[in-house]
């Protein structure tokens, strides 16, 4: 969605979750519906992912969640790019 011209209204600054929502239902007209095509993904780009138990130390996950945490990451996506920065380490003309 795209927000009309710049004479539309513009929603004013500071109201309540009540008082936004009466001025959304003021304005229906806002905001244009663009008709656009759904996105395709060629199927070969996207990865195929498989879950896996992993036992670990309660303290080295610990330290996990906090490292993703100091990344504002989740720990899981963490571990993945380290794994993956390990393997394309150890063999270059695979990782890339």
């Amino acid at each position: 969605m795209t927000a009309r011209s710049k004479t539309s209204p513009r929603l004013p600054a500071g109201l309540s979750p009540a008082e936004e929502a009466r001025w959304w239902d003021d304005h229906r007209d806002y905001w244009d519906a663009v008709e656009t095509p759904d996105e395709r993904i060629d199927p070969s780009r996207v990865r195929r992912t498989k879950p896996i138990n992993l036992r670990l130390p309660v303290d080295m996950i610990d330290q996990l969640k906090h490292e993703a945490a100091r990344r504002a990451l989740p720990y899981q996506t963490l571990i993945r790019m380290w794994l993956k920065e390990r393997l394309d380490a150890e063999t270059p003309e695979r990782g890339r």
